[in-house]
């Protein structure tokens, strides 16, 4: 039994579990980054501030003979709109020739926005593409970004009006899919090829668990239904298929099961997995965490806010961001379900691939760095209670990474983050870590790293072997006084570097600062990962900090770059004189460009 059936067989509501206004850094030990449990209320839709959907342009640009393209203040001209129409028909057509069906279909009101911002604020969804069936409506964002159209989801209002309804999800999502070879590029059955050769397919009895399903990866099972559609048919024929549509029962599917597992072996019995299209940047890179502040639609990963402050970002002479979506941990010795954040507010993968979109278009390397949040503690409190609740932490764990490895695999994130600061867990249950290495290598294919926290779980983890860099969340004291010197602090950092040289040494792999950073308050450099506790703001003191870093790292062999923490998503975030992380219209973001730019 998963974590995920688990969880989902005890009497216990999906919350929204990210209703915080955001987190100060990766968590709360003594020895970690210093976040603080916050005092939050529920999360409610604000009113925009960029986006005054009050002033859209609406405009029915098109009316072919089953669809109504209507737009909202979209970029696109009618040719734009003809390419769509072109496609939405013929699948329509194909649907009918498929179904046997030519009743007539009601018309289908086709909506186009420019931004998932605007979208969400409007539809109160921020997914790309979405449907009401009340309205026929279906609801897309098409731009340089996202091509809502490829989704089809008009399919299903189609399907709906087709045939009979059913009550297992992944036939009429798989069914929706089987038209729409390109789905998520290169298509849903090159995906559950990669996903089935490197043995991390599900087994078909999640697949056909509603609650599983509708829980799980999109991706993952978006890619595994389109096949099993396809099995179906190619089983029992399209007649067969259309007639017992509505009537099969997840009983008698499963129990297809060996033909099924036949079925796979068979269709990917030549596939290959293209592995040539990530490499390891020569680059040194230069960047920042870039963090989902305010939980807002507008200020969020998703926002014209968000793509103001990357653009900020690229005129400091950064060169890489590392995006953090967030789930979350009730208790740190409890297996539990990780739950794929789908809130409008939240960082959802929407949001999550508009700001890797628009840093990649300013020539930025983007790292996807998945993160654990625990109120009142911190990952490196992770730790089970019997070797039952550790196989389900790590099934948990496994699936909420699986689904991330695939998010960045598809969409080109340059490296990838397996975890951040499990202390415990790390280093007492190395054999574990290295199963999941190896499977997610076999879904993403680019440059993998961890992020260990700083002190114990850095100077004697294992598993660095098996990744590409080292990656290192470094909050080391550099020195105990209230106002030591320069020179004081860089001894201070020279002590750490030794450290690093030692892990370095051993494995030989480079390392990067996968996260790094302090207060702008007095005496930052005491603990750097602790809460401000009432200290004065003082920029310079941050500034100094982050120069005697720079000095400290300059013609350093394994050096490869460096992530500080934080920068916003938006730049007025708690205004110039805040005491937190984020360096943004202080001294300390001359210093950033200043040593950015003389760094190669």
């Amino acid at each position: 039994m998963t974590v995920l059936s688990m969880f989902l067989k005890k009497p216990i509501f999906l919350i929204a579990f990210f209703s915080l206004a955001h987190c100060q850094s990766s968590g709360l030990a003594p020895d970690s980054t210093g976040g603080q449990a916050l005092t939050t209320s529920a999360w409610k839709r604000p009113a925009p501030l960029k986006i005054d959907i009050s002033k859209d342009l609406v405009d029915t640009i098109l009316q072919t003979t089953h669809f109504r393209f209507i737009t909202h203040n979209s970029v696109l001209d009618e040719t734009d709109v003809k390419e769509i129409a072109t496609k939405c028909e013929s699948g329509l057509e194909a649907l009918q020739e498929f179904t046997e069906n030519n009743k007539k279909i009601e018309t289908i009101n086709y909506h186009i926005y420019s931004s998932i911002e605007q979208k969400a604020l409007r539809e109160k969804t921020i997914k790309t593409a979405s449907i009401e069936e009340e309205t026929n409506s279906v609801y897309i964002v098409q731009n340089q970004h996202f091509q809502g159209s490829q989704l089809s989801l008009e399919h299903k209002l189609l399907i709906r009006q087709l045939l009979p309804k059913t009550t297992i999800a992944a036939l009429e999502d798989g069914l929706s899919k089987h038209f729409t070879k390109e789905w998520q590029q290169k298509g849903y059955s090159y995906w559950c090829g990669q996903l089935y050769q490197s043995n991390n397919l599900p087994p078909l009895e999640e697949l056909l668990n509603e609650e599983i399903y509708q829980n799980e990866s999109p991706l993952v099972m978006g890619a595994m239904s389109g096949v099993f559609v396809d099995f179906l048919i190619e089983h029992f024929g399209s007649v067969v298929f259309n007639e017992k549509y509505g009537e099969w029962s997840a009983q008698e599917l499963v129990a297809l099961k060996s033909t099924w597992t036949n079925f796979l072996k068979e269709r990917y019995s030549n596939f290959k997995i293209d592995k040539g299209h990530k490499i390891m940047s020569t680059d040194i890179l230069k960047g920042f965490n870039f963090a989902h502040e305010g939980y807002r639609i507008y200020n969020g990963y998703g926002s014209q806010l968000a793509k103001e402050s990357l653009e900020q970002l690229a005129s400091v002479n950064s060169n890489a961001v590392s995006i953090v979506p967030y789930s979350f941990m009730r208790d740190p010795r409890k297996p539990r379900h990780l739950l794929i954040d789908h809130r409008d507010g939240g960082e959802n993968d929407e949001s999550v691939l508009f700001s890797h979109f628009e840093a990649q278009q300013l020539g930025m390397h983007t790292m996807l760095k998945p993160q654990i949040w625990l109120r009142g503690s911190w990952p490196g409190d992770i730790e089970m209670d019997s070797e039952e609740d550790w196989a389900a932490f790590f099934d948990a764990y496994y699936q909420w990474m699986r689904h991330y490895a695939l998010l960045a695999e598809i969409n080109g994130f340059d490296s990838f983050c397996i975890g951040v600061e499990f202390t415990k867990a790390t280093l007492s249950k190395e054999k574990e870590w290295r199963h999941l290495i190896q499977q997610i290598r076999g879904i993403y294919n680019g440059p993998l790293t961890y992020a260990a926290n700083w002190g114990k779980e850095f100077e004697q983890l294992q598993f660095w072997d098996m990744l590409d860099f080292i990656g290192l969340n470094c909050y080391y004291p550099l020195s105990k006084e209230e106002q030591p010197s320069k020179r004081t602090l860089k001894k201070g950092f020279d002590r750490v570097v030794q450290k690093i040289e030692k892990v370095t040494t051993r494995f030989n792999k480079p390392l990067m600062f996968t996260e790094i950073g302090f207060r702008s308050v007095d005496g930052t450099w005491k603990n750097p990962h602790e809460d401000d506790k009432g200290r004065s703001f003082n920029e310079k003191s941050q500034a100094l900090a982050y120069e005697v870093i720079f000095e400290g790292v300059q013609n350093k062999d394994w050096y490869k770059g460096i992530f500080w923490w934080k920068w916003p998503s938006y730049l007025d975030y708690k205004g110039p004189t805040n005491t937190g992380f984020a360096p943004t219209r202080k001294s300390a973001e001359g210093v950033v460009k200043k040593w950015f730019e003389k760094t190669n």
